[in-house]
C-alpha cells in the first residue's frame, strides 16, 4: 500500500513542478528587467555603507541614510555605473550574447582576462590571477589554488 501512494506523491510532485516553471517571455522579460533595475539600485544606494556597519546596524538617527550621496557621480558617466558588484554580471551577460547561453570555462576565462583589469578584490582578484597563469574555473575558485576562494563572488552572486 506505501508504494502506491509514495508513487503518486511523486508523480503529483513532478506535475506541479513542471506546471510552476511555465511562465511568458513577456513576464520573464518582466522579471530579469526588475532583477537588473534592483541591483544597480541597490549596488549605487548600497556603496556609501559598504563595509561600514557590520557588527551594528546603522543607527536610527542616520535616516534617511543619505541616498543622493552618490548621484554626482552618477551624472559623471555615460551610460551605467558599474564596480566588483555589477562588473562580472555585465561580462556574463556580454559572453552569453556572444556564445549563447552557457558559454565555456575558456570563453569566461578569455572574457575575465580582456574586460577586468582592475578593481577586484580578495578571491576574484586571485582568480583573474590564476586565469593570467592559464587556469579557467571552476579551478579559479579552489580552495587549494585561491587562498580566499570562500569569498568568491561569481558563485555567490551568480550561480
Amino acid at each position: 500500500m506505501k508504494k502506491p501512494i509514495i508513487f503518486l506523491l511523486v508523480l503529483i510532485t513532478n506535475i506541479l513542478f513542471i506546471s510552476a516553471q511555465k511562465i511568458s517571455k513577456t513576464e520573464l522579460k518582466d522579471k530579469i528587467a526588475g532583477a537588473w533595475i534592483g541591483q544597480m539600485v541597490g549596488n549605487i544606494y548600497g556603496l556609501p555603507f559598504e563595509n561600514k556597519f557590520v557588527d551594528e546596524p546603522a543607527p536610527e538617527s542616520r535616516f534617511p541614510f543619505g541616498y543622493t550621496k552618490n548621484i554626482d557621480k552618477l551624472q559623471k558617466y555615460n551610460g551605467a555605473f558599474s564596480d566588483d558588484d555589477t562588473d562580472v554580471e555585465y561580462i556574463y551577460l556580454l559572453l552569453m550574447e556572444k556564445y549563447g547561453v552557457e558559454p565555456t570555462y575558456a570563453n569566461m576565462r578569455e572574457g575575465w582576462m580582456y574586460h577586468i583589469r582592475d578593481r577586484v578584490w580578495l578571491a576574484n582578484r586571485a582568480a583573474l590571477g590564476l586565469m593570467h597563469l592559464g587556469f579557467t574555473p571552476p579551478f579559479t575558485g579552489d580552495e587549494n589554488l585561491n587562498p580566499h576562494w570562500y569569498q568568491i563572488a561569481p558563485q555567490l552572486i551568480n550561480e
